[in-house]
């Protein structure tokens, strides 16, 4: 009887650390760079360009001494892939 409420103990333990992670944790468990990690200027530009823009993923990644950020997103029923820099203005763009 102790061995299945210690298992039954561990179980439940292990759901509730799961369920605490953030979707920040989440999020880069998958691979993405959450929203909060996102410069300010960048979400602007792109907010500003992509009004209802869906399906938005975010990855910050290294260019030269810089970092880069890309999102892929749906927006007018085409994929897009763009990348910004740090303040917000584009380097690259691919539908």
């Amino acid at each position: 009887m102790k061995k299945i409420i210690l298992c039954i103990s561990f179980i439940v333990a292990g759901w509730v650390i799961f369920q605490s992670c953030s979707e920040d944790t989440q999020t880069k468990m998958k691979g993405h760079t959450p929203d909060s990690e996102v410069p300010s200027p960048v979400k602007t530009t792109f907010s500003a360009k992509y009004p209802g823009a869906s399906d938005v993923q975010w990855n910050k990644e290294p260019d030269m001494t810089k970092h880069v950020y890309q999102v892929k997103f749906k927006f007018e029923n085409k994929e897009w892939e763009i990348v910004y820099d740090e303040n917000g203005n584009l380097v690259n763009s691919s539908k």
